[in-house]
């Protein structure tokens, strides 16, 4: 039987993250999770095996926007998807 693939969800939003991990569960995914940026990076740093990493750009202390830079100053190369509810034009322009 193939091992399942390995999704971390970063959101500060329990309900969000919640919803998006419970999706994720039933398209059969493994699902780590963190609440917040420098969690996830600790995440990411002890676990080689992690498929996909979904992050929310609107975190605090670390960002989605920091999570990404530092995960790629680390030559960590899982690929990343950024999500967010704010529909702001300056999240375009980052």
């Amino acid at each position: 039987m193939p091992e399942k693939r390995t999704v971390l969800i970063v959101e500060d939003n329990d309900f969000v993250r919640m919803q998006i991990a419970s999706y994720l569960r039933e398209a059969d995914f493994a699902i780590l999770e963190a609440s917040e940026g420098q969690a996830a990076l600790d995440i990411m740093e002890s676990n080689a095996h992690i498929n996909l990493a979904i992050v929310d750009i609107r975190m605090e202390p670390v960002n989605g926007f920091e999570f990404i830079k530092s995960v790629r100053s680390r030559n960590i190369e899982t690929p990343v998807i950024l999500v967010t509810g704010d529909q702001t034009s300056d999240v375009l322009e980052q």
